[in-house]
This record gives C-alpha cells, sequence and structure tokens, in this order.
C-alpha cells in the first residue's frame, strides 16, 4: 500500500514538473496542419522564449507543424526543425497543403528601423545588451517600433513586474523586455 501511494505521489510530482505538449493524435501526425504566420514571428531552437534565436519568419509565410506544444509550433527552419510561438500563427482551414514560402533568415526585417541613438531628457542609465525590438505598449503583441541596436544607451524610468523596461525616446515612453538590457553602474 505504501509503495502504490509513494509511486502515484511521484507521478503526480514529475507529471507537473514536466512541460505539457499535446497529445499526438492518428490525425495530426497523418496530415500535418498548415498555416500561415500572420506578424513576423522570432524562431527559437526550443520551446521557450529564452531559447537560441535562430532568425525570423516574415509576415505571410507558410508553414508547416510537425509538433504542438501548449504555446508552440515546431516547423521546419533552414532545414532544421524549430519553435514559432502559436501566437503568430493562423492555422489554414483548408484541407490542400499549401506551397510554402522559402523563409527569411534575416533578424532585421527591411521595413523596421534600427535605432542606434536614444535621445532622452534624462542621462543613460542601461545598455542595450543585443538587437532587440522595442514596442509601443510592454507587450509583443503591441506594435513594434522598431529595433534597438547593441550598445544603444537608453534611460530606464522603470521595470514592470512582468519583466518590461520602460524608458523615454522622443518624449515617448517605449517597451524593451529586461532581458536585453543591463543596468550601468554609478
Amino acid at each position: 500500500m505504501k509503495l502504490t501511494k509513494y509511486v502515484l505521489a511521484f507521478g503526480m510530482l514529475t507529471g507537473a514538473t514536466l512541460p505539457y505538449t499535446l497529445p499526438a493524435t492518428e490525425a495530426f501526425a497523418a496530415t500535418k496542419k498548415e498555416g500561415v504566420v500572420s506578424k513576423d514571428v522570432i524562431v527559437r531552437a526550443a520551446s521557450t522564449p529564452k531559447s537560441k534565436n535562430l532568425g525570423t519568419l516574415t509576415k505571410g509565410t507558410n508553414v508547416t507543424i510537425y509538433k504542438e506544444t501548449t504555446y508552440w509550433y515546431q516547423v521546419k527552419f533552414n532545414n532544421k526543425l524549430a519553435y514559432i510561438s502559436k501566437d503568430y500563427v493562423k492555422l489554414n482551414t483548408k484541407k490542400k497543403p499549401t506551397t510554402t514560402k522559402k523563409p527569411t533568415t534575416t533578424k532585421k526585417p527591411t521595413t523596421d528601423t534600427l535605432v542606434s541613438k536614444v535621445p532622452s531628457k534624462k542621462a543613460a542609465n542601461a545598455t542595450i545588451k543585443s538587437n532587440v525590438y522595442y514596442y509601443k505598449t510592454a507587450s509583443t503583441k503591441g506594435k513594434s517600433l522598431g529595433i534597438l541596436k547593441k550598445g544603444t544607451k537608453i534611460h530606464v524610468n522603470s521595470t514592470s513586474k512582468f519583466g518590461w523596461v520602460e524608458f523615454d525616446f522622443n518624449g515617448q515612453k517605449n517597451y524593451v523586455y529586461k532581458d536585453f538590457v543591463t543596468m550601468t553602474k554609478k
């Protein structure tokens, strides 16, 4: 009896700590899903936002989905399996597979401006670690205003509990995620 309780408790404990993957059905495995990228999306090496950035799929790119997790789709990128956020893919409802547009591997879409100087009335107190998108709101679903270049100096006004750093740029509040910002020591 004690062994049964131990096995059940261990199974529940490990099950709760493992990442959840949706079960693969025969229908899903036999007919891979197709979708279209609805907004430029960063391609990751693993199904986590902190995994290696492999490049970008641009809006309108057709993708074949090989695997689905709670928040991610597994797709092919540069002939390797990689992951993109499900939030940026609209699934096709057609039964026929569509031809895929070749993904672009550039990390900076041509429509985005690369910013290397951020004019502010306040002295810079932080530096950008690597090229990163900055947004009008504290969310990746908000409008991307451009890309802050690695080494750009900014003045951090505040950091939200969700990790978004607010900074001024031309008199407006803008946001970048904290993982891309290094505070300078006084």
